[in-house]
């Protein structure tokens, strides 16, 4: 396609071995008596009688946040009684679990061992993995137990085999589960963030509990280390004693079998949910014994087979699926919104939303007289049209039985919108963008001509140039100038979920491809197009039409163009070129050709430049005749 103005570094980081002193500074800071949680603060013995009396003190925290909060507040355990709970006290009497010092005395042997760091990991996995068990192996399956150094050979050669013979101590003979539970911490210096996570899995690699937690900077200055590999370790044997302190206090408060012993806590994933874009390779995963409790074994539906459902299962906790038809997080929020305001115009009538909805799918006609009086206050209110629609689509999602029976609803709908037809976007002619990027150019807003120029000549929609980034963008100069045409790739499509989820927009016109080389081809590849925000953008777009003396009110009769009639635009100019309205739909990324003719108004856009007055047409014309000459001038100028 020719000249459409011819119409008119990574840093590597080095492992080191970091000796961590014996006792956590983590702990000793959260034990601490004063509040500013300096190193000088008196250290806890993690194998005395002050863990137990902070624990019990403490109880079971409800999140990780709180665990540390109260750390904080309560100070050190030594200023409290150490009382054992009546549940954990009947449990003790009935020898339905560990003593309270077994328990601990055994976990932070671990918890010690987890300080060493590993010169020689991979012998250490190598002996780890000689001596799995078949559902250890595959439930550890692409976990690497870091944290176990080969000076612990031979502890680690003798847990693996009291894994395998169901020791240690049987508690109970009507059914012995094993437990194996996952841990893990990052930390990031430059952002002064980090994060604490485990998840843990019953013999069958179910995940039956997990939990993950992002650290603030506020809580991550109190670590008294500068080292990023020492506050790791820090990060690590907290998340290993909550995830210890969590699920075994869970399973002994229920000793009786039941699957709500272990239930998911109030979390969003089992990953760490962290800022930073990348893991060091220290961030690696351990795995340990847990305890052998008298849990019976929980069935989840389909059991996990391999370790492809076990990774499938993985990713899939971070995403449950939502109940009702797949919408966007956005529309869920405004239909929950206004789902509320409608249960208040309800309650002001008299009536009960839960109780009406209870009976809508016996008594549907009192639903839909409901809505359809609220939907003509709505009218008589000036309120949206979409604030009626998508308060049936929200009352429709409530009672999914019901979707096909508010046909009396949808009724009043169609007649608010023969009312009230929606408009659509004027198509912006080829010779009002010539005068558009020519103001842009003259007064120094090259990243404004370059994303006008994108959305019109690629036929992008402004929103998917507004979120891209340079390396979406591939200019000739980035393939030795062996085509001559730009594309862009369109990450988050509008029609992701219906058509292709990866889409590429094409760009053709030579001094429209001039220009957009011109405009973004010094960027770095992390860097937006259009680095601002997209009202900016808007007021811009409005600057250059009052300057040139075009209306931009879209709120009267006549409509003015706006940042969507560049699409459009972009559509119609190319179907009066080519006459191939096959080419267009795919240009524009239509699925139906219906669709398409929304956009192609080239009556519309032939109509509105010859209606403009004679010194308007006149003026746009002469800024259209100039923008060769400045698209020369600015390329003389990058250069």
């Amino acid at each position: 396609m020719g000249k459409l103005s011819t119409s008119i570094q990574l840093r590597t980081e080095q492992q080191q071995a970091v000796l961590v002193p014996k006792h956590s500074r983590f702990l000793r800071g959260c034990f601490a008596a004063d509040s500013d949680m300096g190193v000088a603060g008196e250290s806890l013995r993690v194998d005395s009688d002050e863990f137990w009396a902070f624990k019990a003190v403490f109880g079971l925290p409800w999140d990780c946040e709180q665990f540390l909060r109260k750390a904080v507040v309560m100070g050190h355990p030594s200023k409290h009684s150490f009382l054992v709970p009546k549940d954990l006290q009947l449990a003790l009497d009935k020898h339905m679990v560990w003593s309270e010092e077994t328990l601990v005395q055994y976990r932070m042997g671990w918890c010690r061992k987890w300080l060493k760091r590993a010169k020689e990991l991979e012998q250490a996995e190598h002996l780890d993995a000689a001596v799995r068990p078949p559902h250890v192996r595959q439930a550890t399956c692409g976990k690497r137990s870091a944290k176990l150094s080969p000076e612990l050979a031979f502890g680690l050669q003798v847990m693996m085999k009291r894994l395998s013979l169901g020791i240690p101590r049987i508690v109970s003979a009507k059914a012995v589960q094993q437990w194996f539970v996952f841990s893990d911490a990052a930390y990031e210096p430059d952002l002064k963030e980090g994060g604490i996570g485990a998840a843990i899995f019953n013999e069958s690699c179910e995940c039956v509990g997990w939990f993950g937690f992002p650290l603030q900077p506020s809580m991550c200055q109190h670590f008294g280390a500068d080292i990023k590999q020492t506050i790791i370790y820090e990060l690590e044997l907290a998340a290993s004693i909550l995830a210890l302190d969590f699920w075994s206090d869970k399973m002994k408060a229920n000793p009786q079998p039941s699957q709500s012993a272990l239930p998911q806590l109030k979390t969003e994933c089992i990953a760490l949910s962290l800022h930073a874009s990348t893991c060091s390779p220290l961030f690696f995963v351990v795995w340990i014994l847990l305890s052998s409790v008298a849990v019976a074994p929980v069935s989840h539906g389909n059991l996990v087979r391999n370790k492809d459902d076990l990774a499938r299962a993985a990713k899939r906790m971070s995403r449950p699926l939502q109940s009702g038809r797949p919408v966007e997080q956005v529309a869920r929020t405004n239909r929950e919104r206004l789902l509320e305001c409608f249960a208040e115009w309800l309650a002001g009538k008299g009536e009960n939303f839960p109780s009406l909805l209870e009976l809508s799918y016996r008594e549907p006609e009192k639903m839909v007289t409901q809505l359809v009086s609220y939907g003509r206050e709505l009218y008589a209110s000036g309120r949206p049209y979409n604030h009626y629609v998508e308060t049936v689509n929200a009352v429709a999602a409530a009672k999914p039985t019901i979707r096909r029976l508010l046909t009396g609803a949808w009724d009043l709908a169609f007649s608010w919108q023969r009312e009230e037809p929606g408009g659509h976007h004027l198509a912006c002619p080829f010779q009002i963008l010539l005068a558009i990027l020519s103001v842009s150019i003259l007064w120094g807003w090259p990243w404004v001509a370059g994303s006008i120029a994108l959305s019109w000549g690629a036929i992008c929609r402004i929103g998917e140039v507004l979120q891209s980034c340079r390396r979406d963008l591939v200019l000739p100069q980035d393939v030795g100038y062996t085509s001559c045409s730009i594309f862009l790739r369109v990450k988050e499509p509008k029609t992701r979920f219906k058509a292709a989820r990866h889409q590429m927009s094409k760009l053709d016109p030579e001094d429209l491809v001039q220009l957009v080389s011109l405009a973004f081809g010094s960027k770095r590849a992390d860097e937006k197009l259009w680095p601002f925000s997209g009202q900016l953008l808007r007021t811009r777009f409005r600057q250059i039409l009052r300057e040139i003396g075009l209306p931009y009110d879209s709120n009267g009769i006549n409509r003015g163009l706006d940042l969507g009639s560049l699409r459009g635009g972009g559509a119609t100019y190319l179907l009066m070129l080519t006459e191939d309205s096959e080419l267009v739909r795919r240009r524009g990324r239509w699925i139906a050709p219906r669709t398409m003719e929304v956009y192609l108004q080239e009556i519309a856009a032939t109509v509105y430049f010859p209606q403009l007055p004679s010194a308007l047409k006149a003026r746009v014309l002469a800024l259209a005749s100039a923008f060769p000459g400045l698209l020369a001038r600015m390329q003389v100028l990058v250069k």
